[in-house]
């Protein structure tokens, strides 16, 4: 219906905003805008009860509502923005919360919340492999391909325990790759690894995708 409304002149003219001023609502310095993967809408009270505490309750936090299930964070202090950014897999009950900074150009309906990061290990790597430069490499086929995987590597960039511990940006409408394949080019051999994650979300070990159990699985059995 409202496809063949037609306009006049006066009713399509743009209205002009003196918007160079900071009358944003937001305090955008140290905010950032972020999306409950739930099937349910969840009110904010709900968002804010499950994410205070597990942030630490930071002072001066300000949570508000900003569209279904899509809130917006504004910190007291940078710091504490940080934090939450590198830390472990957000959740709300057991559904993943995903974050991205917050910019006062952008506008709900056309964001796109797809990425996460988070802590994976991969298993039994040679002892040769256990540095932060071949981490990096081999992490690097773990999550998307422009972002820069962390490796948990001591002062030397060395590695070392039963696996390497490498932070990964995933995205999360695709499976989680359940292990890597490496090739030697100095051995001439090609070996495969796998893949366990930490603290994952409502996961499907069905489809290998975040967001949803096993059990509400619509494509099961399609794995990486």
């Amino acid at each position: 219906m409202m496809g063949r409304l037609r306009l006049t002149a006066a009713k399509v003219a743009a209205v002009v905003l003196d918007d160079g001023a900071d009358d944003s609502s937001v305090h955008s310095k140290w905010a950032l805008i972020g999306k409950v993967r739930s099937p349910n809408t969840l009110h904010i009270s709900t968002i804010s009860s499950a994410l205070r505490p597990a942030w630490g309750n930071p002072r001066g936090l300000l949570l508000n509502p900003a569209g279904d299930n899509l809130f917006v964070a504004e910190f007291g202090t940078k710091t504490d923005k940080d934090r939450v950014v590198a830390g472990p897999p957000w959740v709300v009950g057991k559904d993943a919360v995903l974050l991205r900074d917050f910019d006062v150009d952008l506008k709900p309906r056309d964001m796109i919340f797809n990425k996460m990061k988070v802590w994976a290990r991969i298993i039994n790597l040679p002892f040769g492999y256990m540095h932060k430069r071949l981490g990096a490499t081999i992490a690097g086929s773990i999550g998307i391909g422009e972002s820069v995987p962390e490796v948990d590597c001591d002062d030397t960039r060395r590695c070392w325990g039963r696996y390497m511990r490498v932070r990964v940006e995933v995205d999360v409408d695709k499976p989680l790759m359940r292990g890597v394949t490496v090739y030697s080019q100095r051995r001439r051999a090609t070996d495969w690894f796998e893949v366990q994650y930490e603290n994952l979300p409502l996961y499907c070990f069905s489809c290998g995708i975040i967001g949803h159990s096993s059990i509400e699985c619509q494509n099961p059995g399609r794995e990486t």
